[in-house]
């Protein structure tokens, strides 16, 4: 939805919900547009694409494999990144209620 906000205020044309995307570039620049502060290592380990930290596949790359192969693997490696993927959500929520209650 922010995503959706920053580009009608900004004068681009929004996209349908079904072609939203959440492409990190476009993300950081909505909340940072918004005042809302997430942690740039907190969206890096939600959105990008391009993660090359050892042992762990891109959120891009998890999506796929358990999106289109269903992929034991990647489900166990979403499975036990999921407490943090769950915290970092949770903090870019509360921020964005902390925000709207001002």
């Amino acid at each position: 939805m922010l995503g959706q906000y920053y580009r009608a205020r900004n004068g681009t044309n929004p996209k349908p919900d079904a072609n939203e995307s959440l492409n990190i570039d476009v993300v950081r620049r909505s909340f940072n547009y918004f005042g809302v502060r997430i942690p740039d290592e907190a969206l890096d380990a939600l959105l990008n694409s391009q993660r090359t930290k050892r042992n762990e596949k891109s959120a891009r790359s998890l999506r796929n494999g358990v999106v289109h192969n269903w992929s034991a693997g990647d489900r166990a490696e979403l499975e036990a990144r999921l407490p943090v993927l769950e915290k970092i959500v949770a903090g870019a929520i509360a921020e964005i209620q902390r925000l709207v209650a001002l």
